[in-house]
């Protein structure tokens, strides 16, 4: 009788939740999911940063490889001019005015900055886009999306770099392929790509164009870059190959001429103003170095932008400082630099 007495009191005073109850529980999980999912999205950023980082370690030692075989370094294309028809038969010599190697303009050309040339070598050092000398500001067009997909990657065609689809003869010392086919000083041997360029994190995307990146430096539309591959990252975005060459004379870290788009923002404004801050924090690597690899990551801008442009991209209003919003734009980038 007690077991069974014992029995419905106990029964008696069993209960569900209360709403209230079920109402917390369902507080809980859902932040518990919140936080999963920012975990799983900040992983993500994270994998896909680490991938792009390899990537461009491989970017590097290919560039590397590039300058040991041929004895110079992976030419800077000019990325403004127009390319020239390739339905020509004759294979192209890179030409311009200015600062690029002049040529003949009958055959299909790109354009590239030559080191031999006095206005070559000041487009590099910095003081062609600044009168005044030092580091120029952040419109900085020692850069080309191009470079590394023609040099590395090969990806020319037959009617300049003498190989249909990815592939090249070796190129001639001013970057060209004059003459390639012939006996080019014993190198006239097919080269393939120095990297595999298969991969979703390197892969090369024909007739490449960015509204954004138009908007940074002009005078190129979809139409007159449809002749024109680049290698771009798993964002889509072209990998920038930077160039530039140091002034004679270095008194500051600002007389390296290092772009802009590798310096801390906030840090560079400061040096500005003040040439004893040195503007490499440090970095022996970029104090040395002479070229360099940039990806734009996750949030697809590079910090060198427009920076009404950049406003608009991260969400930003006036009252953050330009130079803490090209930080912001930038703090995502990944960088590989080499003497």
């Amino acid at each position: 009788m007690t077991n069974r007495h014992s029995r419905l009191k106990c029964g008696c005073e069993q209960r569900g939740f209360t709403l209230v109850e079920l109402l917390v529980s369902i507080v809980v999980v859902a932040a518990l999911m919140a936080l999963l999912i920012v975990g799983l999205q900040a992983g993500g950023v994270f994998a896909r940063k680490a991938a792009t980082q390899q990537t461009l370690s491989a970017l590097k030692q290919s560039v590397v490889q590039f300058e040991t075989e041929f004895g110079f370094k992976v030419p800077l294309v000019f990325d403004g001019s127009e390319m020239g028809s390739f339905s020509a038969t004759a294979r192209g010599a890179m030409n311009n005015s200015g600062p690029v190697y002049s040529g003949q303009f009958n055959r299909p050309f790109v354009n590239v900055y030559q080191m031999g040339s006095t206005q070559g070598r000041a487009f590099l050092r910095g003081t062609a886009l600044n009168p005044t000398g030092g580091n120029p500001d952040y419109r900085d067009p020692r850069f080309s999306k191009f470079s590394l997909a023609f040099y590395i990657a090969g990806a020319l065609g037959a009617t300049i770099d003498g190989v249909e689809g990815l592939g090249m003869y070796a190129p001639a010392a001013d970057g060209s392929w004059t003459g390639v086919g012939d006996s080019l000083g014993g190198k006239n041997r097919v080269y393939e790509p120095f990297m595999d360029t298969g991969r979703r994190a390197a892969r090369i995307e024909s007739a490449y164009f960015d509204d954004i990146e138009q908007q940074e430096l002009g005078g190129t539309t979809p139409g007159s870059m449809a002749n024109r591959s680049a290698l771009v990252d798993g964002n889509g975005k072209a990998f920038r190959y930077y160039r530039w060459l140091h002034s004679d004379t270095v008194g500051s870290t600002l007389d390296l001429n290092i772009p802009g788009v590798l310096l801390d923002p906030v840090v560079h404004r400061d040096a500005l103003g003040n040439n004893t801050i040195d503007v490499t924090e440090g970095n022996a690597s970029l104090r040395s170095a002479t070229w360099a690899i940039v990806s734009a990551g996750a949030n697809k801008v590079f910090g060198t932008e427009p920076i009404a442009l950049l406003r608009s991209e991260l969400g930003l209003g006036p009252s953050v400082s330009e130079a803490e919003v090209r930080r912001r734009a930038a703090s995502d980038n990944v960088v590989e630099v080499g003497p």
